[in-house]
């Protein structure tokens, strides 16, 4: 089952699907290569923001906007958690020629298609990612992945709890 498939068929992900629908980014998702991970907000992470924000960005003239939030959510490649939790722990890469991810002894770092870093770290038995932030940013939160590793033929879906944003 592809990407676009196993994230339609999930209750907990409608808001992102037309989300990503309004961003024409359904067809990424679609099967081939190459593989994606994705963070996807659950219904209830899209609810969490501050009022008017998601419909704002699903007015025509803020697609730009709404497909830079979404893109910051993907990150080229299929990483489960376990991925995640071994690279943190050898210190790199699972895979010597993973060029996409960025490991220290404290998180995996992973750029997303939209040309920004997500922190990958562990916190007790979880996971969580933080967005890349520049110096005139603050962080808005954290997301913590309430259900991952739902494997497609092409890519990971991890739920998270959090649009990833900052705040200026």
């Amino acid at each position: 089952m592809p990407l676009s498939d196993n994230i339609m068929a999930n209750p907990e992900l409608t808001t992102f699907v037309a989300a990503a629908q309004a961003a024409g980014l359904a067809d990424m998702m679609l099967m081939g290569d190459p593989s994606y991970t994705i963070f996807a907000p659950s219904n209830a992470a899209f609810a969490a923001l501050d009022n008017g924000v998601l419909d704002s960005l699903l007015l025509p003239e803020n697609i730009d906007a709404l497909t830079g939030l979404l893109t910051a959510h993907i990150v080229l490649g299929a990483y489960s958690s376990n991925d995640f939790r071994s690279a943190i722990t050898a210190g790199g890469p699972v895979n010597a020629a993973d060029t996409n991810m960025v490991v220290d002894d404290q998180a995996a770092y992973v750029r997303t298609l939209g040309n920004t870093y997500l922190f990958v770290r562990t916190e007790g038995p979880g996971i969580v990612i933080n967005p890349e932030l520049t110096a005139s940013e603050v962080t808005r939160s954290y997301a913590s992945i309430v259900s991952g590793d739902l494997e497609s033929a092409n890519g990971i879906v991890h739920i998270v709890d959090t649009v990833l944003m900052a705040a200026n």
